[in-house]
């Protein structure tokens, strides 16, 4: 992390000091974005401070479909939403043959972590670590009940964080422009997923401006 930010002085002092090009820092949680942003002040001279935004990615993402004008949905953590664990509950309450801490670890560590919104992508992708095996006909069995919580979620208008995070990248993807940063560094880079890597880089114009530091 005191690499990085090393490097984010370097960028807006030597490297973009003529140009005034923003460098997005981006952190895994809220409260290290804050410790950064503060030992920040006292690393980079007062005259570059502006040049360089601190965030965790999910407060990017939110702040970032904030300002589309045809997004409507609110984002939510399922940790700390009440609506999305009574719309979760009444998903699964049918559901007699898997637990339900196994339908959630399957919905957060398979179907999320990977963005995955098509059956035939869950018939392929590899479920590393959840120990236990899954033909098609269970995959099957079990993409009725994802299918029916991300209708629940369309009808309430409501986003987990993940959902919002493949958002961002199709906008991204669709509108390259808005990808505004000069150079990206990501801290904490082991804690990010597929998905939110998908993001980071779409938001400069080369891997290369994509500086990585994790345990």
């Amino acid at each position: 992390t005191v690499v990085a930010m090393h490097r984010a002085r370097h960028l807006v002092e030597k490297v973009y000091d003529q140009t005034g090009e923003r460098v997005l820092f981006t952190t895994f949680t809220t409260n290290l974005a804050v410790d950064i942003r503060d030992a920040l002040k006292t690393l980079i001279k007062p005259a570059f401070r502006d040049q360089v935004e601190v965030t965790h990615l999910n407060g990017w993402v939110s702040t970032f479909l904030s300002t589309q004008e045809d997004y409507d949905y609110k984002i939510e953590f399922y940790s700390s939403s009440a609506k999305l664990r009574e719309l979760w509950q009444e998903v699964i309450a049918p559901c007699v043959d898997f637990s339900p801490t196994f339908l959630r670890d399957e919905w957060e560590q398979v179907i999320q972590f990977h963005g995955i919104t098509e059956l035939k992508r869950y018939y392929k992708v590899r479920r590393t670590g959840r120990g236990q095996k899954l033909p098609k006909s269970k995959r099957f069995e079990l993409w009725g009940y994802f299918e029916k919580y991300r209708s629940l979620m369309e009808e309430a208008q409501l986003k987990e964080s993940e959902d919002a995070i493949r958002d961002a990248r199709l906008i991204l993807e669709a509108h390259p422009h808005l990808a505004r940063y000069a150079s990206v560094i990501v801290d904490e880079a082991q804690d990010l997923s597929p998905l939110q890597w998908a993001v980071v880089r779409k938001l400069c114009d080369h891997a290369d401006k994509i500086y990585i530091a994790g345990d």
